[in-house]
């Protein structure tokens, strides 16, 4: 994320529907467990909107992001245990620090992807979970993605072979925004058609009203998550170690 990205989501990360929809999924998941019983780490936070709400709910999170100001945002919103570091580095954590690993958006800009999901496994401890979400289909990658700093997108074979090779076990492996795909598919096939360079990535303005219908659609997909969606943008992602 750069600081224009940043920026931009200070903006829009309240109210607007990908990104709460997005963060309904994790809340909704977290609700089943005992968030107070056992650290939290959130490895790129942005605005730090997710973290606070977890730390109000009584969760001790640290969360973290690769640019300072991301870091700074999230201490104004009361979490006080921030860090700013690289995630495609070592990770300045011990062994099973964490109960639970939440990186929302994040694996796609990383080029090593396996040598950071194997710091996840490290800084997990053995009974914990990691909550992850990542872009779909390698197919759809677009001026938008280098924009943004994409190294790739995903596949589920790819996913499970990055888990295996990693320690980890699948609990959950679904598609979500699946009314995204479609307009996806038409935008950013056009894009590489004509070999469209993009000079940002912003999320599109949308009526109050259709923003509410895609939350209460968003709604929707949150209560069918853990039947596994068969199609969508992105990939909602629980797991384990083996």
């Amino acid at each position: 994320m750069d600081e224009k990205h940043l920026l931009e989501l200070r903006l829009k990360d309240e109210n607007y529907w990908w990104h709460v929809n997005k963060r309904r999924l994790v809340l909704k998941f977290l609700d089943r467990l005992n968030i107070s019983n056992g650290r939290i780490l959130e490895v790129g936070c942005g605005d730090g909107l997710l973290s606070s709400l977890l730390t109000r709910a009584g969760a001790n999170v640290v969360a973290t992001d690769i640019l300072f100001n991301a870091t700074r945002s999230v201490k104004d919103r009361g979490v006080t245990k921030t860090l700013t570091f690289d995630a495609s580095q070592p990770w300045p954590f011990k062994k099973y620090t964490f109960k639970i690993v939440i990186m929302l958006d994040v694996l796609e800009h990383i080029e090593n992807d396996i040598a950071c999901l194997h710091e996840v496994r490290r800084v997990l401890s053995r009974d914990g979970i990691v909550l992850l979400t990542v872009p779909a289909h390698q197919f759809l990658f677009s001026g938008w993605d280098k924009v943004l700093g994409h190294y790739r997108r995903y596949s589920k074979s790819l996913l499970q072979f990055a888990f295996k090779k990693t320690g980890f076990q699948p609990i959950l492996i679904s598609y979500h925004n699946v009314l995204s795909f479609l307009p996806a598919l038409l935008l950013r096939g056009k894009d590489r058609l004509f070999d469209r360079e993009l000079a940002c990535a912003e999320f599109p303005d949308v009526p109050e009203i259709v923003n509410n219908w895609l939350k209460l659609w968003g709604r929707l997909e949150c209560a069918l998550i853990s039947f596994k969606l068969p199609i969508g943008l992105s990939f909602f992602i629980v797991i384990k170690s083996k």
